[in-house]
């Protein structure tokens, strides 16, 4: 948050974790959260362009050593209302979701 709060631009991080039984739901199974890993990238306000990672393996490797892998991404989804005063625009509702174009969403998915 303080990245986008001080630049205005989006930022894109890997989810660290392991995966659980969750008994709450049949066949329940949940993402635990350990860490968020952010790749070298290009931010503006409005997109994200994942680089190639040289520590990429390196990543890989600590996170088989701990026991945890990469469980899924997050993203900033921030609009800037005052930049000088760190204020969002409201965008939680049904119909609206911020989502930064579709670079580092495609290729999250075309990867991962």
């Amino acid at each position: 948050m303080n990245f986008w709060r001080t630049t205005g631009n989006q930022r894109v991080g890997y989810l660290i974790g392991k995966y659980q039984p969750f008994s709450d739901v049949p066949l329940g199974i949940k993402a635990v959260v350990a860490a968020i890993y952010e790749p070298p990238q290009n931010c503006t306000p409005d997109n994200v362009e994942i680089l190639d990672d040289p520590n990429e393996q390196a990543v890989d490797r600590l996170c088989n050593w701990l026991g945890l892998k990469r469980v899924g991404w997050i993203f900033t989804d921030l609009w800037s209302a005052d930049r000088v005063k760190g204020t969002v625009h409201c965008t939680r509702h049904k119909v609206g979701l911020y989502l930064p174009k579709a670079n580092a969403n495609g290729q999250l998915f075309s990867r991962y």
